[in-house]
């Protein structure tokens, strides 16, 4: 019981003395604070579900601000598209008028149209169609393109935008251009081996205007910078497109619209059109060295006679796509033709050609013809970099050895990108706006016929009708004539292409 007698002496003692011990709580005071513990709980769920609604709300918000920001980026895109081709169609479409028939020349930028009457350039040309952004997409022949750069483009914002301005990576340390890297010309020497054969560029145009940030080779190649301004056009929000005066007031290219609270200006965009077909082709292309029939006695005749091309060698025919030669740009101002190695990559980077059982452009006598490889045509002129591998996924595929082993880097690839390209169809209408057509003889017997025969009767069918980039479709009809005499036995299939 000394339990007991112990418990009932401190609690007597704590009472006479509470500051010797600790008193007990009244009921009261616990219900208290157990209210402010669950009031307060409370609270706190309700201002984390308060928050959590609002922060995915701001979330919500700023989805559909950045799908709608999308959204009329992507109009934008197809209203300068549209505006491009708009400018192909009327350039490149039939024209007679007075008596002259118009044809047109395209190049990177522009579309220029000529007459059948006249003795020079000046009186053959007619008008200048613009594919880039300008106050006016159209102009009279005597108009000199020069004169859309202002002197002071750098000092006007508002008017001007540069769109080779470049992009610097920090992670790898170096600049991208979107359209020319200026770097593809190192030297003021035209035979540098780092220059890419055929480009150059100057501070000056061709009227003798400097134009302002353009930074020509020196001693390091990251100065080097090729600005190409063009002006920028402004979309009010009904639609309206127009340019800034130089008192930086809103005109528009057509109508009367003008910006106010109710119609302010809500984007603007600047663009330019590159011309692909005037780009190498890196599908046809290969490296091309010239052959002809032997018809005198000499050293280099005789070499004609033993090193003759063999079958499906088309790099040695002339005239075939696969003449045109990548090393201009790849191996620039170095004979290719007399380093196997260098042409070894070339041959291998291609599609469909082959190095194996190959005259080697001429060097060695070949005795057995040319089987073309199973490579498919590149889509895109990135798939450079990669192996010609079939069923593996992008996560998969592997570095061509092309760009391992050999002086072709993935940076050089980069830099040639102005020069190459793995799409360059041409128009399927000619330079007067007329139909395209094709002819080869075949034999009314079709025993007779070659493969290539069949082939080349083959191909123009088997283009289906499609819209091209003009807008118009393309159909294919197929027209049959049959000789009489001394070629009864020949007919003409013709292929006409509208």
């Amino acid at each position: 019981m000394k339990t007991s007698t112990r418990q009932s002496n401190q609690f007597k003692q704590s009472k006479n003395n509470p500051d010797n011990g600790p008193a007990l709580k009244k009921p009261r005071e616990k219900e208290s604070g157990i209210a402010i513990v669950t009031v307060l709980s409370v609270l706190m769920l309700m201002t984390l579900l308060i928050w959590g609604f609002f922060s995915a709300a701001e979330k919500e918000l700023d989805s559909s601000n950045y799908y709608g920001s999308s959204l009329r980026t992507r109009q934008l895109t197809d209203v300068v598209t549209n505006i491009v081709m708009a400018q192909i169609r009327k350039a490149t479409g039939e024209q007679t008028q007075e008596g002259k028939r118009y044809t047109w020349a395209s190049q990177p930028g522009a579309i220029t149209t000529f007459s059948n009457k006249g003795t020079d350039y000046d009186s053959l040309a007619a008008k200048k169609f613009k594919l880039y952004s300008s106050e006016r997409m159209e102009e009279q022949s005597e108009y000199n393109l020069v004169d859309d750069i202002a002197e002071d483009w750098d000092k006007r914002p508002a008017h001007y935008v540069d769109l080779n301005s470049p992009l610097y990576s920090e992670r790898e340390d170096e600049l991208y251009f979107p359209i020319v890297d200026p770097r593809a010309r190192r030297s003021s020497n035209n035979t540098n081996r780092d220059n890419v054969e055929g480009f150059n560029y100057t501070q000056n145009t061709s009227t003798g205007t400097q134009v302002p940030g353009v930074l020509l080779p020196g001693s390091d190649p990251k100065s080097q910078r090729l600005p190409m301004p063009v002006q920028w056009l402004y979309v009010l929000e009904d639609g309206t497109m127009g340019y800034l005066d130089k008192s930086n007031k809103f005109i528009p290219n057509s109508g009367i619209s003008q910006p106010t609270p109710n119609n302010p200006i809500v984007s603007r965009v600047a663009f330019w059109t590159d011309d692909e077909c005037n780009k190498i082709n890196v599908n046809t292309a290969a490296e091309g060295v010239p052959w002809d029939i032997p018809r005198y006695d000499s050293r280099h005749e005789r070499e004609m006679a033993l090193k003759q091309p063999v079958e499906k060698e088309t790099t040695r025919f002339p005239g075939h796509p696969s003449m045109v030669s990548l090393s201009s740009v790849l191996y620039p101002h170095e004979d290719v033709s007399e380093d196997k190695a260098k042409l070894r990559n070339i041959y291998d980077l291609v599609p469909k050609i082959e190095y194996k059982n190959s005259s080697a452009s001429g060097s060695t006598n070949a005795t057995q013809g040319v089987t073309w490889d199973e490579d498919r045509l590149y889509a895109t002129y990135d798939e450079l970099l990669y192996k010609h591998e079939k069923n593996r996924g992008l996560d998969e595929r592997q570095e061509a050895q092309t760009f391992r082993n050999s002086q072709i880097s993935r940076r050089k690839l980069e830099q040639s990108r102005f020069f190459l390209t793995a799409n360059s169809i041409a128009p399927e209408l000619t330079m007067f706006g007329t139909p395209k057509m094709t002819m080869w003889p075949t034999y009314t017997n079709t025993g007779r016929n070659t493969y290539f025969d069949n082939l080349i009767v083959l191909s123009p069918l088997s283009v289906k009708p499609e819209k091209n980039i003009t807008g118009r479709e393309t159909a294919v009809e197929v027209v049959t004539m049959k000789f009489t005499g001394t070629l009864a036995d020949k007919t003409l299939n013709s292929s006409i292409s509208t």
